[in-house]
């Protein structure tokens, strides 16, 4: 047995000695893409003030979900608490792309959100900033008809010029997020509505948007606002004159009637006319990868979908600085934040209806976008539930990645060993992991053929009928679960604990097939609001 070998023993992790493509379950893509050259901070000190952020979100978001229900899982409050924390399969894996020479981890939890995680966001910004580079490409490249309404053309056909549209109002600090969340929605709407949109959607042949939301906290509270790639024809420098004022009106109107502007102060009116839109003309899809740099250019591809990466003017900063930073009232502006951009389902980008279509882009969510694979990634090796949790007790979740990219499997087994003489002599209590409902199991012997890696088939452990689970729960504590469960009848929009049910594996009987763990929380979710009989047979 050669070294190399010995340290995957000691370390307990099971190795793919001839590593091929593989994908375990869900795959949590944390890697960016190759460091750039020049000043900046590094991509292992990125990737681990991601996690720290994480980290930190995860405990202020349970605290949180904990304060709202007391006998809920945080999980299922805020899906950003579970993020790269929580495993979905028996062993977590370890995925290198020798291509992107990027590391990531396989079989945990995604949340997919692109304003709560601080290590999904800067992977679906990605992707999205790829999908506004083919959609300034196509619109160059392509010569299209004027705009109408009905669809109809009129007038001789022209190409496309990009432009790129920022529109901004007035706030203080008074202005709760999602009040002002609210308001922008209806001056956005009320902006392209009406006889004079349509007029002037023809005079600069509009042929749709792609809209960013941005967001930052400064001295004067929340600061949002968008940026908008619009598709309109070539002007002249005339025409962009009159196109920014007629522009500028529209604005003005919309925001008065959504009450973000009171138009008996003329001073605020006269400020917002001369600050509160922007519009720069056939812009380009440069891209810069200093995203940290406030000196640096910035491509409209990254511009409008890279807003997270970009320091606040004026001394605001992202939310997810917060996580951060930790100073006085962050963390409470924070959950303002995650709840607002939660509840009123803001989306960070926009695209018109039929604009996926036309430029030739699949529309995806930012959970498919945030699991999804593209690059080719070899399975080095899979690690088991304790040691996972020994992992996250370190803190060392960004650190394996890093080892990961730096010598293989063969150095992630040498920091797996130092992590657990270290846990050896002085293990700390895993508080955070208190809260994880997603108990380990006996990891067991991992067989993985060479051209096609896999984890080992699944055997179910023994497990108790669910309606006998649910009779011994509401014998213990009748006053919670009478309105859940009757003795025959689930109730599923009341059952909010589906992990703490996995975790207990119990199995049910659905319609004649049997469900187990994950399977039998699936069957109530493709159901919900109905309630779900059971027999007595397990």
């Amino acid at each position: 047995m050669d070294a190399a070998a010995q340290r995957d023993k000691r370390a307990g992790g099971t190795a793919v000695t001839r590593p091929g493509r593989a994908a375990l379950g869900i795959s949590a893509n944390t890697s960016s893409p190759p460091p750039s050259k020049g000043k900046g901070p590094t991509k292992a000190a990125k990737r681990a003030e991601r996690f720290e952020a994480l980290a930190t979100a995860r405990a202020w978001l349970g605290a949180r979900a904990r304060a709202l229900d007391p006998d809920g899982y945080a999980g299922d409050t805020f899906r950003t608490h579970d993020c790269l924390w929580s495993m979905v399969q028996k062993s977590v894996g370890l995925h290198y792309s020798a291509k992107f020479q990027a590391a990531h981890y396989g079989g945990l939890v995604t949340c997919g959100s692109v304003w709560a995680c601080p290590c999904c966001a800067p992977k679906i910004q990605e992707r999205r900033r790829q999908e506004l580079q083919t959609l300034v490409d196509w619109a160059y490249a392509n010569n299209v008809a004027p705009w109408s309404k009905s669809g109809a053309e009129m007038g001789p056909v022209q190409p496309y010029q990009p432009a790129m549209v920022t529109l901004t109002f007035p706030h203080t600090r008074a202005d709760r997020l999602r009040d002002l969340i609210k308001r922008q929605r209806a001056a956005l709407k009320r902006l392209r509505s009406g006889k004079r949109w349509e007029k002037f959607a023809q005079r600069c042949r509009y042929g749709g948007l792609v809209r960013s939301l941005e967001l930052t906290h400064g001295a004067n509270g929340w600061h949002l606002h968008t940026h908008e790639l619009w598709l309109i024809g070539e002007l002249d420098e005339d025409a962009r004159e009159a196109f920014l004022a007629e522009l500028i009106e529209l604005w003005i109107i919309a925001c008065a009637a959504a009450g973000l502007l009171n138009m008996d102060d003329q001073d605020q009116v006269e400020a917002f006319r001369q600050h509160s839109v922007d519009v720069r003309h056939a812009v380009n899809s440069s891209d810069y990868l200093a995203k940290m740099d406030q000196g640096s250019a910035w491509g409209v591809d990254r511009e409008l979908a890279s807003a997270n990466a970009k320091k606040g003017r004026r001394g605001g900063v992202h939310p997810h600085e917060f996580l951060i930073r930790q100073g006085p009232g962050d963390r409470a502006r924070y959950i303002e934040y995650a709840e607002a951009m939660r509840d009123e389902r803001c989306r960070q980008l926009y695209w018109s209806p039929g604009l996926h279509a036309r430029v030739g882009v699949v529309e995806k969510s930012d959970k498919q976008v945030a699991t999804e694979e593209r690059e080719a990634a070899d399975l080095l090796g899979l690690l088991s539930p304790e040691q996972w949790r020994m992992v996250r007790a370190r803190r060392a979740r960004a650190q394996l990645l890093d080892a990961v990219e730096r010598g293989g499997w063969a150095a992630a087994a040498e920091l797996l060993a130092a992590l657990e003489r270290e846990a050896a002599e002085a293990l700390p209590d895993d508080a955070d992991g208190a809260g994880d409902l997603r108990p380990a199991v006996e990891p067991e012997p991992v067989a993985v053929p060479v051209e096609h890696p896999a984890p080992a088939p699944h055997r179910p452990p023994a497990v108790t009928p669910l309606h006998e689970w649910l009779a011994i729960q509401r014998a213990a504590n009748p006053s919670h679960w009478a309105a859940i469960y009757d003795g025959e009848t689930i109730q599923p929009r009341r059952l909010r604990l589906p992990a703490w049910i996995t975790a207990h594996g119990v199995s049910s009987r659905n319609n004649g097939e049997t469900t187990q763990g994950f399977g039998w929380c699936d069957a109530l979710d493709s159901a919900p609001g109905r309630a779900h009989r059971h027999s007595s047979a397990a």
